[in-house]
């Protein structure tokens, strides 16, 4: 891992203060003035930014010093609110654990106190909700992340149109100018940066491929260091655990990729597959995930890394590894703003204050099964596990926020000829 840049250090100089609480005037900390309930509270501001990146709510007139200039660091962010407030986050992670522990660290960090209200689900559940909610004009989430309908609208929308066209319907939903109005737009690296979003976690590499040691001992089989390792005599009639709902974004990535790499097509490609191993369903990717670590199949098709690191602890023969590197998404870990958040300064914070050295440091120990994004951060002084470690290591392909929708397309084709159904 490379060194903290000058840039980001300049940066995180002006924007954190690890170790240490937010001051407020009259030099006591921000934790304690609001403990003495002497905090004025920041009146809660609608109608944010809007598409043409320049922010359209209200200038705050109670804290003090009016809206920040622009790019914006946290500790003037921080400034805007009381520290107090409750930020409602709706994540399509289907576990709210990792964000409760999320806001935990900034608060640590930065002597606030937020209280996190966490709605968490399957993508398609957490953008109906949200959907819903601003149809009825009723918005009530400050932070978004992985709304999977929402984002591949506007996925599809620069596929098809163009990224103005993405930029247009994305500014429907998300407040706009996120690569511009952060201090954080000067280390991240450009793919990783859109105007309504950026990755909070999930910095590695995105596809996992779950193992038993154990038995691949047994077998005499090598670790596969690439999927066409799979079409090798040695692993015929292998079985491979398959879950019952395919994830055409991921299987998309495995068919695309490796086929390009035989005289294949991508549909040969995958009947390839299943015709030298022995595909097995699975209810799930957790269910598969848990059958490999207890020795009933040894190996599955693909696993998530945050559900083989919730695992990977409790079993002594579970191994996680990245055929081919895996895929880095940057439309992985990403955070949204609402358009019309309840709390849209408290938004601004804390997006800011997640990207912070010292918060995405403590990503590694601190939040559960994530790892961070700023991969221009010295992480050696870090102790974790080595599996976490080679995730933020392993050099992986980097694929855009756009560039997903052909990985889908090729994985929703696969779905629907039956490449991976299982009898």
């Amino acid at each position: 891992m490379s060194g903290d840049s000058t840039t980001a250090s300049t940066r995180d100089s002006q924007g954190s203060r690890a170790g240490r609480s937010r001051r407020v005037p009259g030099g006591r900390t921000r934790r304690s003035f609001l403990k003495t309930g002497a905090a004025v509270t920041v009146a809660s501001l609608a109608g944010c930014s809007g598409s043409d990146g320049n922010d359209g709510g209200a200038t705050p007139t109670d804290s003090g010093g009016g809206e920040p200039s622009k790019p914006w660091t946290t500790d003037e962010l921080a400034d805007q609110i009381a520290g107090d407030e409750t930020i409602t986050i709706y994540a399509g992670t289907g576990d709210d654990t990792q964000w409760k522990d999320l806001v935990n660290v900034v608060n640590d960090e930065f002597g606030t106190n937020l209280k996190a209200s966490v709605v968490a689900g399957s993508g398609g559940e957490v953008s109906q909700r949200f959907v819903q909610e601003r149809q009825a004009g009723n918005d009530k989430v400050d932070i978004l992340s992985n709304v999977s309908d929402v984002q591949d609208e506007i996925k599809i929308a620069g596929n098809d149109e163009g990224t103005e066209k993405a930029r247009e319907v994305a500014s429907n939903y998300f407040e706009m100018g996120v690569d511009e109005n952060f201090w954080f737009a000067d280390v991240l690296d450009d793919w990783h940066l859109l105007p309504f979003m950026v990755p909070a976690f999930n910095g590695g590499t995105n596809i996992t491929l779950p193992y038993n040691e154990d038995l691949f001992e047994e077998q005499g089989l090598d670790v596969p260091e690439t999927y066409n390792d799979f079409l090798d005599p040695q692993y015929e009639g292998m079985t491979m655990l398959v879950p019952g709902y395919i994830v055409a974004t991921y299987a998309g990535w495995i068919v695309k990729r490796h086929a390009k790499e035989t005289d294949m097509s991508k549909m040969e490609w995958v009947e390839a597959l299943r015709n030298n191993l022995n595909f097995r369903g699975a209810s799930s990717y957790t269910a598969a995930t848990r059958q490999v670590a207890n020795g009933e199949a040894p190996t599955m098709l693909f696993s998530f890394p945050n559900t083989v690191q919730s695992i990977i602890t409790q079993s002594d023969a579970l191994r996680g590894t990245f055929p081919g590197g895996g895929f880095w998404p940057a439309s992985a870990g990403p955070l949204f703003i609402n358009k019309e958040a309840p709390n849209p300064w408290v938004a601004r914070f804390f997006t800011s204050a997640v990207l912070e050295a010292p918060v995405q440091k403590r990503i590694l120990t601190d939040v559960y099964t994530q790892v961070p994004v700023r991969l221009d951060l010295d992480y050696s002084d870090v102790e974790t596990n080595p599996y976490n470690r080679s995730r933020i290591e392993t050099d992986g392909q980097q694929v855009g926020f756009y560039e997903t929708a052909a990985y889908a397309k090729t994985g929703q084709k696969a779905r629907s000829e039956g490449k991976f159904s299982v009898e």
